[in-house]
């Protein structure tokens, strides 16, 4: 099967949707928080095109909605210059939308992997993924690896904002691909007009809002391992009144 699902991926250097999913955690565009109807990748680490990456890697893709579990060990892997299939354990997140992919060796130094997504990977609600995608990176040799910067993300806050109740976003699930220990910093980036409530810190990761106007409001959060500050992702709340 996995032998079929390489012969799909050919034309995907060519796809223009295939490379937007890619560039997501580079773009920090507001227009990336627009809901939408169909599974897509949010982040990929190691990030695609990455080289001098450790040979103890864990490569990890995460998801805008929860998976179908099901559909996850046999759609995702990791796939050395040859096309064989790396023995690795597949995990999968659910509070995140995470799927780590943890080879059980060491991989080569200096050597070319792809991370595989074949579109029978399929979402709880939203039917599978678009298309079949590729992350491709290049081990380091025998010295230590580069430091990749972290991975904001916040869990689904669940569906309906009215105004006057609260809402808690949750970053607690944001990581190192290097395991490092990670700071949150959180943004109001946009609010309606004439709203005054804030963002109030529930524990380490994790904030509540209480909308006081209906409307949109826009919140960022940005991640750092001490070393390096990940790329901002987003959260759009849209509040009805109560």
């Amino acid at each position: 099967m996995k032998r079929a699902l390489k012969r799909a991926l050919k034309p995907l250097t060519r796809s223009p949707w295939a490379a937007l999913v890619l560039s997501l955690p580079m773009s920090g565009c507001v227009a990336d928080v627009v809901a939408v109807e169909y599974l897509a990748v949010i982040n990929v680490a190691p990030p695609h095109g990455a080289a001098g990456v450790s040979v103890e890697t864990t490569a990890s893709v995460t998801f805008s909605m929860p998976l179908d579990e099901a559909t996850v060990e046999d759609a995702v892997y990791l796939e050395d210059t040859s096309g064989a299939v790396v023995d690795a354990v597949i995990s999968y997140d659910r509070g995140s939308y995470t799927v780590h992919v943890r080879p059980r060796d060491a991989l080569f130094a200096e050597e070319g992997y792809t991370l595989v997504l074949s579109d029978a990977l399929a979402s709880e609600a939203a039917g599978n993924l678009a298309a079949p995608l590729a992350s491709s990176f290049t081990t380091a040799g025998a010295t230590a690896p580069d430091d990749y910067p972290p991975i904001a993300v916040i869990a689904d806050p669940g569906a309906g904002c009215a105004v006057g109740e609260a809402v808690t976003l949750d970053g607690a699930y944001s990581y190192d691909p290097e395991g490092d220990a990670l700071s949150w910093s959180w943004d109001l980036l946009e609010t309606p007009a004439a709203a005054t409530a804030g963002l109030d810190p529930v524990s380490q990761g994790i904030v509540s809002l209480i909308p006081d106007v209906a409307g949109d409001w826009l919140i960022g959060l940005t991640v750092s391992d001490g070393e390096a500050d990940s790329a901002e992702t987003y959260v759009l709340l849209t509040c009805a009144d109560g």
